[in-house]
């Protein structure tokens, strides 16, 4: 990712309505499948600059790994200490300790992500639970990719098949964002044409572009979709959500 992307992450992402909605999606379905009672041990794995500290906060009590030194100072900017510094693919957490795993946009930056699956499950607890938010379809490939470092966007049975390689049960997986994709998709398109560019270190995120009026628009989108994802799953989207449990001894 470039490294201005952290600061433009951190000063958003408590009110831009990307990361407002798709917090929101999360609680939902996060509501569906974690106890009611009892604090978790919860593992925001790629934590970034902490925005979703937080919401996970509702669950449980949580720890944290991230890579990046940029992202490390705004963490710590935010009080919050209780993180490693460190690769997905090599978490500094003892096998079986965690309750819920959270992965917001990580693996799609990896470029292999199959030794972060079998750490997501070595770190659970045998009936532990792991959520994931990925990017989706390589039809919505654009500069947003280049500038944050997007590797692969997946689908539905792509990530299916590599959870269950890492010896996942999926309980679900369903598209997010899907209001919206047609029009991304054609702006992603457009600029392509209009003003390609190839290198990473030019490219900018498709964070904080839209114009203020039309935050709360397409923050209700995303509401919407929220309230929709607690009776069914949604066939397309930018994003792919998945849930799946370690199995239990």
């Amino acid at each position: 990712m470039n490294q201005r992307e952290y600061e433009v992450m951190y000063r958003i992402e408590d009110r831009y309505w990307w990361y407002v909605g798709i917090r929101k999606i999360a609680r939902t379905i996060l509501d569906k499948y974690l106890p009611r009672r009892g604090r978790l041990r919860i593992l925001d794995a790629g934590c970034g600059t902490g925005g979703n500290l937080n919401m996970l906060g509702r669950y449980g009590d949580v720890f944290g790994i991230e890579l990046s030194r940029e992202a490390v100072k705004f963490l710590k900017s935010r009080g919050f200490f209780r993180f490693a510094t460190a690769s997905v693919t090599d978490i500094p957490y003892q096998s079986g300790a965690i309750d819920l795993v959270d992965v917001f946009y990580v693996n799609e930056c990896l470029p292999d992500d199959a030794p972060a699956f079998r750490e997501y499950f070595r770190v659970l607890k045998p009936g532990g639970l792991l959520y994931m938010s990925e990017v989706a379809f390589e039809a919505l490939r654009g500069e947003h990719d280049l500038a944050v470092g997007i590797v692969r966007r997946y689908t539905r049975r792509d990530l299916s098949q590599r959870l269950e390689a890492a010896g996942f049960n999926v309980l679900r997986t369903t598209y997010a964002n899907t209001l919206l994709s047609p029009p991304i998709f054609l702006l992603r398109r457009i600029r392509s044409i209009i003003s390609p560019v190839s290198r990473p270190e030019a490219a900018t995120s498709d964070f904080d572009r839209a114009p203020g009026f039309l935050h709360a628009i397409f923050k209700s989108t995303l509401f919407i979709e929220a309230f929709l994802l607690k009776f069914f799953n949604l066939p397309f989207g930018v994003t792919i959500i998945a849930v799946a449990q370690k199995p239990a001894l």
